[in-house]
């Protein structure tokens, strides 16, 4: 394989493979000396964050349980969410004793026209809708007037979609009675989960959660990169977890904590306006490069201007073993790419009435466009990913 330009050089190469170019931004341990330990001012900022009763935890799922908590919500009552769902965002109505049921999501990553039948039957006192890397579907606002319609809370789900605008100019999470924002999936920070009421009452975090343990692992970074590679994972069968809620990612640490000193200050190194606009040039570049590429299926759209993607997803139809043989590939080169392989929390009913949640489980790849991103990763990322799937096909 040839990735054009200076990238093809292996000294190069060596310097950013094994991962050295991040996922996500990563905290910038030239940070530590300085001394603001306040949360930045946009977090109470309307121009960037929906309005309502704000609280900023050391994760999403921790603010998401809260504030189900300060609505009375538990056992007896019901929550639909999408099938295709990190487990993370199941946690909180497990711990609260809610019974979950799920909706199908395409392989398009799209919603069904059902949905507002099956809401309408099942009635249910809590309907979670996930805008899916930073992008709204086109029937949520319908689909959220149908929950409303029944009496159900509607959550928005914007973890990879922190600043980002639907095609109206609105801000994603303006819609729901509770959104959430993973700002340490999209900042540069450890931890970081921002959630929005825009009635209910949401309890500040008691404690700060300790991140030494991060900065140990910041600093051994270095060397871990010189050590040898590990044999890459196989793809594991989907896990299907039962209704107690075993194996689901509860939060580690205290449940109620907020971020520590070196996620507040990667929080405040954070301009918005900036943040915003270096993900959509980034994002537009890469999706321009995918968007004529037969051997792919591009599952997100052209951004607008007040759009804040989290990055370029991607199915491939030739199965999981072809998004895994791509996966392993550019990360060995070095480049930045994702697979969603959630453990999907079901039981009862099984994963068969869900095809399009296992479909991409197993064949969606995502390419994050972030920040910190170099122009020339962000080229040579595109470019390998089509020639690996060309020689593939040779």
């Amino acid at each position: 394989m040839t990735v054009p330009g200076a990238l093809s050089l292996d000294p190069l190469r060596r310097a950013w493979r094994r991962g050295t170019v991040e996922v996500l931004p990563r905290f910038d341990l030239r940070w530590l000396p300085a001394s603001a330990t306040q949360l930045p001012g946009w977090l109470q900022d309307d121009r960037w964050v929906p309005p309502g009763n704000r609280a900023v935890y050391a994760y999403a799922r921790s603010g998401l349980r809260a504030a189900l908590a300060e609505l009375g919500l538990g056992p007896g009552d019901t929550a639909l969410l999408p099938a295709f769902i990190s487990s993370s965002a199941v946690w909180p109505f497990h711990d609260l004793g809610i019974d979950v049921s799920y909706y199908p999501v395409t392989r398009s990553l799209s919603l069904r026209s059902g949905l507002a039948d099956r809401i309408e039957r099942l009635e249910p006192e809590v309907v979670l809708f996930v805008h899916y890397l930073g992008f709204p579907d086109q029937e949520f606002g319908r689909l959220a007037a149908a929950a409303r319609d029944v009496g159900a809370t509607v959550v928005e789900d914007c973890a990879r979609g922190l600043f980002s605008r639907d095609d109206q100019g609105r801000l994603l999470g303006t819609t729901g009675d509770i959104s959430l924002f993973s700002l340490r999936k999209v900042l540069p920070a450890p931890h970081g989960g921002l959630v929005v009421a825009s009635e209910a009452h949401v309890p500040q975090p008691a404690t700060s959660i300790p991140e030494r343990s991060y900065l140990v692992s910041a600093l051994g970074r270095p060397i871990a990169s010189l050590l040898p590679e590990r044999p890459p994972s196989t793809t594991p069968s989907i896990t299907e977890i039962d209704r107690n809620g075993d194996g689901l990612s509860a939060p580690s640490g205290p449940p109620d904590a907020a971020p520590g000193r070196l996620s507040r200050l990667g929080l405040s190194r954070s301009e918005p306006t900036d943040i915003a606009r270096a993900r959509r040039d980034r994002y537009s570049r890469v999706r321009d490069r995918l968007r004529d590429v037969p051997e792919l299926e591009l599952l997100t759209p052209a951004v607008h201007d007040g759009g804040c993607p989290y990055g370029v997803a991607v199915r491939l139809p030739g199965g999981p073993d072809l998004r895994d043989r791509l996966f392993h590939r550019l990360r060995r080169l070095g480049f930045p790419a994702e697979r969603f392989r959630w453990r999907m929390a079901y039981g009862e009913p099984s994963l068969e009435e869900f095809p399009g949640a296992v479909e991409l489980h197993d064949t969606m790849l995502v390419v994050p466009t972030h920040q910190a991103l170099p122009w020339r990763i962000v080229d040579a990322t595109a470019d390998a990913l089509v020639d690996e799937l060309r020689d593939g096909d040779s």
